[in-house]
């Protein structure tokens, strides 16, 4: 099945990407997003879920 995302989309799942891989802490991802460090922690829980 072929998904399309959109930039905003491809953006906050390479941040996400790097918090999971260590590269960059759940702080700075909220910063990057403009979201929470709790909303950071629902989005990595949901895409754990995904994988």
């Amino acid at each position: 099945m072929l998904v399309s995302m959109s930039d905003k989309e491809i953006q906050r799942l390479a941040v996400l990407q790097d918090v999971r891989d260590h590269r960059i802490t759940q702080v700075r991802a909220a910063e990057i997003l403009n979201l929470s460090t709790r909303q950071i922690t629902r989005l990595l829980i949901n895409l754990n879920e995904l994988i």
